[in-house]
């Protein structure tokens, strides 16, 4: 009696969705083997590609299957993993592009047919298809992919120098790193933003960074692909010379991940000499303000007065002031938006003409009897509303006819574009307040 030989194949294995990636470049698909089989039972693979919308195939081939023989060199296996891939270029599919704003779908399946259908007619092909079916394994389950425009970074403030020759000069501050994650030539088609970034500072001729920020996710933010963060060049040690470059780390919601050019600076010395000021503040509780006063000798450049509070744990540094001074520094500035029973702290930086930034010095106390024990915390302490427009201040006292405080927030409904759900802006961390008079 003649044995039935049966050779069974079963589906490969593969990812839910795979990163994001270059809607110009190739696609590196990933799939592994069943446990139940091996790789000498398997000669080719079978790959559709459809419009995750319509279900419609994407491939030019007239059959809507791709064919890669799996002992030649377009099937590699990843030395870290073990995973095989397949390179699938865009030039298989009907437009020879990858469409960005869109989801497509992959499947995947094995076949054993002696008979190699690479070479064939489509035609010739799709009878292969409907004559082997018994040689073919089940299709695997759907792996999304999504392709996107080419992310790039622009920071602020390096355009204006000639990175090569004359990079930014920076002392051991504190240093903004300010731009935003563009796609494109700055395409407002695109919908895929960032969801993540992290810097690096690197030596000149080094890999290995000298400082590391964390991870600042940015997903919740009304504008995600926004970067603001400042460093503080006073962690680097001196011994690791003078010229640095930063690198920006990002991550896009759909899982890209890549980085940006090296932009360039240097740390230069600064004379301690220009810059010594007096910094002091006086507390008005009267008032329910906070006057500051900065005094220098003649500098030229710019004046920044940054503040922080115990509500951000003094984690968070706001620049509340900028002057730009050309003579003797005499500066006073009175902050009318403290709140009471908050803490504050202010710091004040200069910067050169030359772009070199000074250390940043804390405010002290104008009113303590020593300079030396001075306190550099700001407390204030005030129980009425101060209403305040142009240079005019209406402070109400809190008595009987104050019966409540009603919190006030606007909120504003905002349309996304290729987005299923809208944002939402408010202004409730201001903490409006209503009340009746």
């Amino acid at each position: 009696m003649a044995a039935t030989v049966v050779n069974t194949l079963y589906p490969p294995q593969v990812d839910t969705f795979l990163p994001a990636f270059v809607n110009t470049e190739s696609v590196k698909f990933y799939f592994s083997l069943s446990p139940l089989n091996g790789k000498s039972e398997i000669k080719r693979v079978q790959i559709i590609i459809t419009d995750q919308k319509t279900n419609e195939n994407c491939l030019k081939n007239v059959s809507g299957v791709l064919f890669y023989e799996f002992s030649g060199n377009t099937i590699q296996q990843d030395k870290d993993t073990g995973r095989y891939y397949v390179m699938i270029s865009p030039s298989e599919l009907k437009s020879e592009k990858w469409d960005i704003n869109k989801f497509y779908k992959i499947q995947i399946r094995f076949d054993n047919c002696h008979t190699s259908p690479i070479g064939m007619t489509q035609v010739e092909q799709i009878s292969y298809l409907n004559e082997n079916t018994i040689n073919f394994s089940e299709w695997s389950t759907v792996c999304l992919i999504k392709a996107i425009l080419q992310p790039s970074i622009r920071l602020k403030g390096f355009n204006e120098y000639d990175l090569k020759t004359d990079p930014p000069s920076y002392n051991r501050g504190q240093m903004t790193v300010a731009g935003r994650l563009i796609f494109g030539d700055n395409s407002s088609v695109e919908t895929e933003t960032m969801s993540s970034y992290y810097i690096d500072v690197v030596p000149t001729g080094k890999t290995t960074p000298v400082l590391t920020t964390d991870t600042i996710y940015t997903s919740a933010n009304l504008n995600p692909n926004e970067i603001n963060y400042t460093l503080n060049l006073g962690d680097i040690s001196e011994s690791e010379g003078d010229n640095f470059s930063i690198i920006v780390h990002y991550k896009t919601k759909n899982e890209y991940e890549g980085y940006s050019v090296e932009y360039p600076f240097t740390i230069s010395g600064y004379s301690q000499g220009d810059w010594n000021p007096t910094c002091k503040f006086y507390i008005d509780n009267e008032e329910g303000q906070v006057k500051l006063h900065v005094d220098n000798a003649s500098v030229l450049g710019h004046i920044y007065i940054y503040r922080s509070s115990s509500v951000y744990n003094f984690k968070k540094w706001e620049t509340v002031a900028a002057y730009r001074v050309h003579e003797k520094v005499d500066i006073d500035f009175t902050d009318i938006t403290v709140g009471s029973h908050i803490w504050y702290q202010y710091r004040v930086q200069f910067k050169s003409r030359a772009g070199v930034l000074s250390d940043v010095k804390n405010f002290s106390d104008g009113n303590a009897e020593d300079e030396n024990t001075a306190g550099e915390l700001v407390f204030p302490q005030f129980y009425d509303a101060f209403i305040s427009r142009m240079d005019k201040q209406l402070d109400v006292r809190y008595d009987f006819k104050v019966s409540n405080y009603k919190p006030i927030t606007n909120r504003v409904k905002i349309d996304t574009l290729g987005s299923k759900y809208p944002r939402f802006a408010e202004n409730a961390i201001l903490g409006y307040k209503q009340f009746s008079l």
